[in-house]
């Protein structure tokens, strides 16, 4: 990969510079370079936080109020963490919060940082430069000349250049460091990392590698990310094969229904007739002789008197079901009323002989 050398007035150089493939062009591992960002955070952290807790306080130790009879919650004494003014739980204490990687897990975050840069456009070489007097000023113009005012910029030196840092120091979004000594935070920070030459040139003697030696990392790291997925796929296929079998066994297991019995029925009358007629040769059909028309004519006659006999016995037995019906209901209600008769009947002699006894014993009563 080349890119152009830019000059401070923002006109190109005509120079080109390679940039090694090994530090500018390998796959990024963000992983990496994620693990390398919390160790760098981390190990900023002072770790001095600190509360007190219930047996640090100043306070009385005496119990509030008694246990019991009072109607309120159990109480202990005044520096209780339920309490205002009380103790903190479970609060943070001094401790050191940096963890350390290996040199080369290190490197590689830089590389995979500087790698996902280039492939964003975010690298710019620029001619080796110096001002006379350090100036805010002259490093804001030539900034601007450069298209990158109002970005995040990390400008990378040859070593420590006194004017470029003091010009530099004083502008926002700005941060100018040695080429050998910006991290991955630092990298990845940055929207634009502005290299010297001779910046670009000592940074890539520091994390070069040598191409055989990373083409066997590359081939590792495939190799193992290969045998990664086989092991996936086949404890896939696995869990696959096993729920293809627990269906298999609960289908067997279970009755053959009405409907599947019927179609093994009908697959086997269709396969059977197919392989008869399979067996049979093929047979000339002959087409039926056509009937006189003597004949057809009879067949019709005789089929429109039948139908007639049929609709006239129809419409008689409809018309002769109501009189029987009303004839039975006649019938009914003249028993009804000759029995309602009778009783009536035989009632009214029962209640005179009833009369008679009752003056009889009124007659005895008086005498």
């Amino acid at each position: 990969m080349k890119l152009e050398v830019y000059s401070i007035d923002g006109k190109k150089n005509g120079k080109s510079v390679e940039l090694d493939a090994t530090v500018f062009g390998i796959k990024p591992n963000r992983t990496v370079m994620f693990e390398d960002v919390r160790r760098i955070q981390a190990n900023k952290r002072q770790g001095t936080a600190k509360t007190k807790e219930r047996g640090e306080i100043r306070g009385s130790t005496k119990k509030l109020f008694k246990q019991k009879g009072t109607g309120n919650a159990r109480r202990g004494d005044i520096k209780s963490p339920l309490l205002r003014g009380g103790g903190t739980a479970h609060g943070p204490r001094p401790r050191p919060y940096n963890f350390g990687m290996t040199k080369k897990a290190i490197q590689l975050a830089r590389r995979s940082a500087l790698s996902l840069k280039a492939t964003q456009e975010g690298v710019m070489v620029v001619e080796n430069f110096d001002f006379e007097t350090p100036r805010t000023k002259d490093m804001a113009i030539a900034l601007t000349n450069l298209g990158l005012e109002g970005k995040k910029i990390l400008v990378l030196t040859p070593g420590k250049v006194e004017s470029i840092y003091k010009s530099g120091r004083n502008l926002p979004g700005v941060r100018v460091l040695e080429s050998n000594k910006p991290t991955t935070f630092d990298i990845m920070h940055a929207e634009v990392l502005v290299f010297l030459e001779g910046g670009l040139e000592e940074l890539q003697s520091q994390l070069a590698v040598d191409p055989a030696v990373q083409k066997a990392r590359e081939t590792r790291v495939s190799e193992a990310q290969a045998k990664i997925e086989a092991a996936a796929k086949a404890k896939f296929e696995k869990k696959l094969a096993g729920a293809k079998k627990t269906a298999a066994s609960k289908s067997a297991s279970k009755p053959a229904t009405k409907s599947t019995v019927k179609k093994d029925e009908t697959t086997v009358a269709t396969t059977a007739t197919t392989k008869a007629t399979a067996e049979k040769p093929a047979e000339v059909e002959e087409k039926p002789k056509a009937a006189p028309k003597k004949a057809a004519a009879k067949t019709t006659a005789k089929k429109t008197t039948a139908t007639k006999s049929t609709t006239t016995k129809a419409s008689t037995t409809k018309k002769a079901a109501p009189k029987k019906t009303a004839a039975k209901s006649t019938a009914t209600k003249s028993t009804a009323t000759k029995s309602t008769a009778a009783k009536k009947s035989a009632a009214k002699p029962a209640a005179k002989k009833t009369t008679k006894t009752t003056k009889k014993d009124s007659g005895e009563d008086k005498s």
